[in-house]
């Protein structure tokens, strides 16, 4: 039911017209809630309230208080502290347009209507946006998820998973993400759903933000209706999330796309993306084995214990076991790098410059390569993790980055994998990435687990520990968790050829040696339920 207000605001604890109860929010004044749709009882009240002399001495009060270091004026209403207010504008079913570069008037249409309760005019408004952004070859794929959710509420009760993106800070990554969970969604409830209840996607938007991953974990935990979650993207909102989905009674099931970093441990954590372990391993192996290579030194940030410094380790760790040496390690983020210097101090002292920024230094790294394009005679291999795979590395880093080997998660142009690559680039009007990739094989992850009769988050989480998903189900490779919930496949090698990666080239991949630590990775990820 619906709390007494506050200035501009209200309490909402459910049920709304969703019929959810949950724990107490507060909601922007003219705003419905998010997780049940209820509406604000009081809104015409608002004002007559604060005219009562009782009223407003208690606000007098409260602000004293407040000054003192009270928490007056939290406790006005109700004897209970309230929740700390989550802004409405981090979450969407289609109430609300979360990636606003782009002007679309029946798109806006298609979110009031959602937002009044209107599915029928919300799935016709959304229609026509999808049409006419498939004539211009570029769908927003958000604009396909609220369609489905349009289309799913009107079929009654639905299956909600929630998708936890980074639209404020990369967008570009949040859409590559989005294209995949829209894709699955779409071949679910096309084909019917299960018993009737067709998948309603909630977005959230946690900008790769720690602090705000763990609010919107704890109100996706509060969410009854929400049976698991897609995301988060970093490493670091990952683990903000996992401290929330682990805790909740019952806890929450999260499968990740994209957070590779070895520290994600959790007995309600999954990823359908390899890991640091197994990334920096094959890297190492490749390095030694391959390339013949003894002697290395490592470009990273020490600072970020999710990815880029889990990367260093798992690298620096195997490479070692098998008679390698780091002979040093440099920092990317410290002040005033200057990268010829740093490139010029390891002349003829190592054979390959690993390269492993975080997503914030890219730009570094990119010039470490430059400058070592710049040496004459034999120059040091690079090779790299799979935060330089896209299309921004290629422009930015242009010739500098000719001969660059990458351990990537997916790649579009292996054999099993090109039907659904070929696919989803006609889809969504042009090269997809390995983020879509992965989140299509989330997506359908999930959905498979609560295809059940009665789908519970205990019963989803049961469900995900033994799923199997064979390569036509998916982006092309089988969808297999192990014990740890870790995805059963290993990294790929890729190469900068021409200014485009591709699958490095058999005739350099000494087929016997490479079979041999192919195989040993392969053993090891397999070590599955």
């Amino acid at each position: 039911m619906n709390q007494k207000p506050l200035n501009n605001q209200w309490r909402c604890v459910g049920p709304g017209s969703k019929g959810i109860t949950h724990a107490e929010i507060v909601i922007n004044e003219e705003e419905k809630c998010y997780i049940c749709e209820g509406e604000n009882e009081h809104r015409t009240n608002n004002l007559s309230l604060f005219r009562k002399p009782s009223i407003l001495i208690a606000v007098m009060a409260g602000v004293a208080a407040l000054i003192s270091g009270v928490h007056g004026l939290l406790t006005l209403f109700n004897p209970l502290v309230i929740s700390p207010v989550i802004s409405p504008e981090w979450y969407s079913s289609g109430d609300r347009v979360l990636f606003k570069e782009k002007s679309n008037t029946d798109r806006d249409s298609g979110v009031k209507a959602f937002r009044d309760g209107d599915y029928a005019k919300a799935q016709a408004f959304f229609e026509k946006a999808v049409e006419s952004d498939r004539k211009k070859r570029h769908t927003e794929p958000e604009l396909q998820v609220y369609l489905n959710n349009a289309k799913a509420r009107q079929a009654g009760s639905t299956l909600m998973l929630a998708a936890v993106l980074p639209v404020d800070n990369r967008e570009d990554q949040a859409k590559e993400m989005l294209r995949g969970i829209a894709d699955a969604q779409t071949q679910f409830n096309d084909s019917g759903g299960a018993n009737g209840r067709l998948l309603e996607v909630l977005i959230a938007n946690d900008a790769n933000d720690s602090k705000r991953a763990a609010s919107i974990a704890q109100k996706l935990t509060d969410n009854s209706a929400v049976l698991g979650v897609i995301g988060h993207n970093a490493s670091s909102a990952s683990e903000a999330g996992l401290k929330k989905y682990e805790k909740a009674n019952p806890p929450l099931a999260m499968i990740s796309p994209t957070s590779t970093s070895n520290t994600l441990v959790s007995k309600v954590f999954f990823r359908t993306v390899p890991s640091d372990k197994e990334s920096g391993k094959k890297l190492a192996y490749y390095t030694k084995k391959n390339l013949h290579i003894d002697k290395v030194a490592i470009f990273y940030n020490p600072n970020d214990t999710t990815y880029s410094t889990s990367l260093q380790k798992a690298f620096e760790s195997n490479f070692q076991q098998i008679g390698g040496q780091v002979v040093r390690k440099v920092s990317l983020s410290k002040p005033n790098l200057n990268a010829e210097n740093e490139v010029k101090s390891l002349s003829g002292q190592v054979s390959a410059v690993l390269l492993f920024p975080d997503v914030n230094l890219t730009t570094e790294a990119i010039q470490i390569a430059k400058a070592n394009f710049k040496l004459k005679g034999q120059r040091p291999q690079l090779l790299g993790g799979d935060v330089l795979y896209n299309l921004d590395t290629l422009n930015e880093g242009g010739t500098a980055l000719e001969g660059l080997i990458l351990s990537v998660p997916w790649f579009a142009g292996e054999e099993n994998t090109k039907k659904f690559a070929d696919k989803a680039s006609e889809r969504w009007g042009g090269q997809i990435s390995w983020r879509t990739a992965t989140a299509f094989d989330a997506s359908h992850a999930l959905i498979k687990a609560l295809s059940g009769k009665h789908p519970t988050r205990a019963n989803v989480l049961q469900n995900l520990r033994s799923i199997y998903l064979t390569p036509t189900k998916t982006s092309g490779k089988p969808v297999e968790f192990s014990k740890m919930g870790d995805i059963c496949r290993v990294p790929v090698l890729v190469k900068v050829i021409g200014k485009e990666f591709q699958i490095l080239p058999v005739s350099e991949k000494s087929r016997g040696v490479y079979q041999e630590h192919h195989n040993h990775i392969a053993n090891a990820a397999s070590n599955c339920n």
